[in-house]
């Protein structure tokens, strides 16, 4: 505070300065003295009456008589010389004080009482309340945000973005930690974004690739996608255990209809939950509505569209999948083909879905409406699509490393039915 008032002070200052020092050096010089200019006049006209004497031109007598006028005209001027011989340029000068001095002093004053007891006010309080807090939390990475900050979040964001922002947004933890404080006052676009930079910074951070992900599904309405999916999987890949990737997984693949991965990722959480506790109750649940909402997307029929039978029967492909001899080792009797197509522009969740056991390559099988996941979601909605086809290793559709997959294949179904081969040759890295 006293820095700022400091520098307001050396303003001021400086704006009188440009005032004042112009006038002073501008102010009329005095005037001259007028008995001087009188005594120098008398001893010209004296000196020229002498000279018309000595010429002839005049006689004692004039000359005398013209001295004597001469010398009453002095002291008759002499009163007057004296009570105006001094000039002054007071008023200019008061009127430089005034315009250089009081108006300064009356912006400070205005901007006291309506501009700094206002925002300005609040967020010195704010940045002097809440600084030491801020410098404790990036001071140690284990410390969390208190309750009680739950009513002063958007201060404390603020405080801790001026912060970040004088290191020039390098600290990982830092933005972490303001990732964090977004996420909870539900700002996920400004989370994604900070937590983006923090998960460049820090690639080899669970905690911060997986608060990147939850701002991703926040985002995304609650629901995973690609990219966030393909995040979680990368924590889970290094930390199998790591319950809140889990948990988040099974949460947003329900929320975008990928029961079978919800259900996967919730039984894992399961597993490793004391069989009494209330945790293993809650996910016991979680698990059960997912299966029930499996089973009514499996049995319900596809949603007829405004354009009537004919859309459905134009949504239909006719997939041939096959598998690279070179990748043949890697199957086991436990894989699952999945067969999928998904919106080439919309929704996340795939639109037609195919799972069977992998084995018996070539296969050939058809994706319609009646394969919809959701009834809202169907391929008669959506002309362009891309198909793939990917043996998984695990129950999820999800890729996940070591799964073996084709190429995506665009399709328009705006032409008809289509005819779609696909060659499984890689493997998920």
């Amino acid at each position: 505070m006293t820095p700022f008032w400091l520098i307001a002070g050396l303003l001021t200052l400086l704006a009188c300065a440009l005032v004042l020092v112009p006038l002073w050096h501008a102010r009329p010089r005095p005037a001259p003295d007028r008995d001087a200019i009188n005594a120098q006049l008398f001893r010209e006209r004296l000196a020229e009456l002498e000279a018309e004497r000595r010429a002839g031109r005049l006689s004692e007598a004039d000359y005398q008589g013209l001295r004597e006028d001469l010398e009453r005209t002095l002291l008759a001027d002499i009163p007057e010389a004296a009570s105006t011989a001094v000039r002054t340029d007071h008023p200019a000068l008061m009127l430089g004080i005034v315009a250089g001095v009081a108006l300064p002093l009356a912006a400070l004053a205005w901007f006291y009482l309506h501009g700094y007891r206002g925002e300005v006010a609040d967020w010195l309080a704010a940045r002097a309340r809440l600084g030491p807090l801020v410098e404790m939390l990036l001071g140690d990475p284990e410390a969390q945000l208190p309750e009680q900050l739950q009513a002063e979040l958007p201060n404390f964001i603020r405080v801790l973005q001026a912060r970040l922002a004088a290191d020039g947004l390098r600290d990982a933890e830092g933005l972490y930690l303001l990732g964090l404080a977004y996420l909870q006052v539900d700002a996920s676009a400004e989370a994604q974004a900070v937590l983006e930079r923090a998960h460049r910074l820090a690639p080899e951070r669970a905690d911060i690739t997986v608060s990147y992900a939850q701002s991703q599904i926040m985002a995304n309405a609650g629901r995973l996608d690609p990219a966030s999916a393909k995040l979680l999987e990368e924590v889970l890949r290094t930390h199998p255990e790591h319950q809140g990737a889990r948990m988040l997984l099974g949460f947003a693949a329900f929320n975008a209809g990928d029961y079978a991965m919800a259900i996967t990722a919730w039984q894992s959480l399961l597993s490793a939950q004391p069989l009494q506790s209330e945790v293993a109750r809650l996910l016991g649940e979680a698990i059960e509505r997912a299966r029930q909402r499996q089973s009514e997307a499996a049995n319900a029929p596809a949603a007829p569209l405004a354009q009537g039978a004919d859309a459905n029967a134009q949504a239909r492909i006719t997939v041939t999948v096959e598998l690279s001899p070179e990748l043949q080792s890697r199957l086991s009797t436990d894989d699952s083909l999945f067969v999928f197509a998904k919106a080439s522009a919309g929704p996340p969740m795939p639109l037609a879905v195919v799972r069977q056991p992998a084995t018996g390559f070539p296969v050939q099988l058809v994706l319609d409406d009646s394969r919809a996941m959701m009834p809202e979601h169907t391929l008669s909605r959506f002309p362009q699509v891309v198909v793939q086809a990917r043996v998984s290793k695990g129950s999820g559709a999800t890729a996940a490393s070591g799964d073996l997959e084709s190429t995506p294949q665009p399709v328009d179904l705006s032409a008809g039915p289509q005819t779609v081969r696909l060659a499984i040759d890689r493997v998920v890295p």
